[in-house]
């Protein structure tokens, strides 16, 4: 009402008035595009219908997870729950094994946790050393 109000197109006062509707067969093609813009939005990750709470707890829930293996010092939830980076020791996990983790964190991830979408893995094993010239 408000976009017919301040003389917006037909067009446009149709796609706004339809954007939550359920049949669309009807529905100019500026219509279709904004109601699929909304359906996209409203299922991503951390979206409208995901109360706070939850979605703090899911968070809380995935670091969890990776912190529970015995190789992983700290680990962070990034990407509003679409990534998790896990960080080894160096000592005692090699490179080869790096990659056997970040497979055996998804697959526990994928076992006890519901989650919208996908979560990549990254696992990294860094090793720093340093010396001083005199």
């Amino acid at each position: 009402e408000l976009a017919a109000k301040y003389g917006e197109a037909e067009q446009v006062v149709e796609a706004i008035r339809l954007h939550h509707a359920e049949d669309m067969t009807q529905a100019t093609p500026y219509a279709v595009v904004l109601h699929t813009a909304n359906v996209l939005s409203a299922k991503r990750p951390g979206a409208r219908r995901e109360v706070m709470e939850t979605y703090l707890t899911r968070l809380s829930d995935m670091e969890k997870v990776v912190k529970g293996f015995a190789a992983i010092e700290d680990a962070y939830v990034m990407q509003a729950g679409n990534e998790v980076r896990a960080m080894v020791r160096p000592t005692g996990v090699s490179d080869r094994d790096v990659v056997d983790l970040a497979n055996d964190i998804a697959s526990k991830l994928r076992q006890e946790l519901t989650f919208p979408g996908q979560v990549r893995v990254t696992v990294v094993r860094e090793s720093r050393f340093s010396d001083v010239a005199k």
